[in-house]
């Protein structure tokens, strides 16, 4: 299975989505349960580079076909022991689009222009 291959910048937003069932009677009553015992993990990251880092996370995107890949995201968490240990999350993109936010300064030869990438990505992690 394939692992993501670059490294994400900044902080690393973890949510959890506890998705439930909504069903209606006829008589008006209205029963909430949940789908699953365990919440469903959701990791936000942000990616920024240059144009190099842009190209890779874009074919890397292309090649798990958007949503529809599964790979391996390693995190990194401390048991109860205190131990900080690899794990790895088999994860897919939460969507089927990626965008990129260009940002403009100066480049180190003097000139104005694009200095730099920025996407924002989500990972929903998947079970096995």
């Amino acid at each position: 299975m394939e692992q993501l291959p670059l490294k994400p910048h900044g902080e690393r937003l973890l949510t959890y989505k506890h998705p439930n069932i909504r069903v209606e009677f006829e008589s008006g009553n209205v029963q909430v349960q949940a789908r699953t015992v365990n919440p469903i993990k959701i990791w936000e990251l942000t990616f920024s580079g240059d144009a190099n880092e842009r190209i890779i996370l874009t074919n890397f995107f292309n090649k798990m076909r958007g949503g529809v890949g599964k790979f391996i995201f390693v995190t990194k968490e401390v048991d109860v022991q205190g131990q900080e240990s690899n794990i790895n999350n088999v994860v897919r993109f939460e969507n089927d689009e990626l965008k990129f936010t260009e940002k403009f300064g100066l480049r180190e030869d003097g000139t104005y222009g694009c200095t730099a990438y920025e996407a924002k990505v989500q990972l929903r992690k998947v079970w096995e």
